[in-house]
């Protein structure tokens, strides 16, 4: 993610920047800060909200441990997207969970290692 920034960034200067500007501005750039773990629940919800919302199918970059971790966290955003308002888009949205049975590519590099991952689809008709 930080190189495809870094690059779009620099995409961006071409027109403006000279390349001893760019240069000299990467010089005094600050290393970015350490990754801190992430909640997959948090980051499950933040990619429904965003399924609901353009309709995208999307999947969660999360390695688990384990099919039954993967069930679990699954049953965990359903459950936190059933609760949502009546009126709510993420009523609309499933996390289903993605294998090479199911068929298809991993979304995801946790997917391809894996083996499994959590997508999120949004469907026409409210699911709870």
């Amino acid at each position: 993610v930080a190189l495809r920034d870094g690059l779009l960034d620099a995409i961006a200067r071409l027109h403006s920047d000279t390349p001893g500007d760019y240069l000299a501005s990467l010089r005094t750039q600050h290393p970015p800060a350490p990754a801190v773990p992430s909640d997959p629940l948090a980051l499950g919800l933040e990619l429904a909200a965003a399924t609901a919302d353009d309709r995208q199918q999307r999947a969660l970059e999360y390695a688990a441990a384990s099919l039954e971790e993967l069930q679990e966290l699954r049953k965990q955003l359903r459950d936190a997207l059933a609760d949502s308002q009546a009126s709510s888009p993420l009523l609309h949205v499933r996390p289903w969970i993605w294998t090479h049975k199911t068929g298809g590519r991993p979304m995801t590099s946790a997917g391809a290692e894996t083996g499994a991952e959590i997508r999120f689809s949004r469907y026409r008709k409210a699911l709870y």
